[in-house]
């Protein structure tokens, strides 16, 4: 944890800020300091933003989902961080298996395999859905073009969402 913020939103504000655009990107880093309230409880903004980042109607991963198995794999996750405090490490398992097995996501699971600092479960999970947001980004175009400036509009939108969770945070 650095400077109270738990490591996964540091992660998470690394990764956003490095598909920003430049002038959006170079005051990233201020913004998200200033959007968290001294003293704030920030061990439910992963929980919401990863809810919004798998499910969200507009700009969720899920919108992306080619069949019935791929959206259940991914409204599974999005089940499970809605009540993430009660959730077993075999729930998180079970859910990372089908994830991998329905979403086409083995190359998360060696990824996270691969690093031993992702071997819990649960952040696996998260990371999953931190992939996920790039595949998205990526898929919303097809062509090589528009795929920078795609995942550009993605990252600016998750930036949003992430400060307002970080506000919201009592």
């Amino acid at each position: 944890m650095e400077l109270g913020i738990p490591r996964l939103l540091a992660r998470l504000e690394d990764g956003i800020f490095e598909g920003l655009p430049f002038e959006v990107a170079k005051e990233w880093p201020e913004k998200f300091l200033e959007a968290i309230n001294v003293g704030a409880d920030l061990s439910d903004v992963w929980p919401k933003f990863a809810v919004w980042l798998l499910t969200d109607k507009d700009h969720g991963v899920i919108k992306f989902s080619k069949n019935d198995m791929q959206r259940n794999a991914i409204q599974t996750i999005s089940d499970l961080y809605k009540r993430y405090k009660e959730v077993t490490k075999k729930e998180w398992q079970y859910a990372a298996a089908a994830a991998a097995a329905y979403a086409n996501a083995a190359y998360v699971a060696a990824d996270a395999a691969a690093d031993a600092a992702y071997a819990d479960a649960a952040t696996y999970a998260a990371y999953a859905a931190a992939y996920a947001a790039d595949a998205a980004a990526y898929a919303a175009d097809a062509y090589a073009a528009t795929a920078a400036y795609a995942k550009q509009k993605a990252r600016i939108i998750q930036s949003e969402k992430l400060l307002q969770l970080l506000r919201d945070s009592k």
